[in-house]
């Protein structure tokens, strides 16, 4: 990437850490269906059926059951490493689309336990873009990056994520932001990254 301040979006789910919890679908009071993070990018609610999302914020299941994507908490480590020995000011943004989780310590432990500095809020924070109201789940991550992108405070925006359809949705953002060099990887099932952007 070029010179400059940058900013760092970094899906979680299937790109982070590969996670067991499955989103519901309900109709009436029925669970028809339990669909995996990939499944559930693909899926389109049917006549009568809604999301339960109640699996993604249990830390506990977070915790005990998810794997971290070796490849991607590698280099997310040797990010926050090279923000560290530069002093750049460059930020690092885990960007779920869970909602808060109901034990914050216990959720930030299993970062600790890989590595990733979570507790040097200057450089990485996340955020939640499931606490946001209405819109798709690339609507409301595009809300948050143009929070960051609308203070004008970066030159490179990067995106890494499992799922095209967000990265789809991040080019968007060309238009809006044209003095921003932006950067988008896509997440392989083996952890690797291939630039789509």
């Amino acid at each position: 990437m070029s010179a400059g301040r940058g900013v760092t979006f970094i899906d979680l789910d299937e790109t982070l850490f590969r996670t067991s919890a499955k989103v519901k679908v309900i109709k009436g009071s029925e669970v028809v269906r339990e669909l995996s993070n990939r499944e559930f990018n693909a899926y389109r609610l049917g006549e009568g059926e809604r999301f339960d999302f109640s699996q993604f914020k249990d830390t506990r299941l977070f915790k005990d059951t998810s794997e971290p994507v070796v490849k991607v908490v590698e280099r997310v480590k040797r990010m926050i490493l090279r923000i560290k020995e530069t002093s750049s000011r460059s930020r690092i943004i885990i960007l779920t689309a869970r909602k808060d989780m109901d034990d914050k310590q216990s959720f930030l432990e299993a970062f600790r336990e890989q590595g990733i500095d979570v507790d040097r809020k200057d450089i990485i924070y996340i955020e939640r873009a499931g606490n946001l109201e209405g819109g798709s789940v690339a609507e409301r991550k595009l809300r948050v990056m143009r929070k960051y992108l609308s203070t004008g405070s970066y030159q490179r925006c990067r995106l890494i994520d499992d799922d095209e359809q967000n990265l789809e949705a991040f080019k968007s953002l060309l238009r809006e932001f044209p003095g921003v060099v932006f950067y988008g990887l896509l997440v392989q099932p083996d952890g690797s990254l291939r630039r789509v952007l």
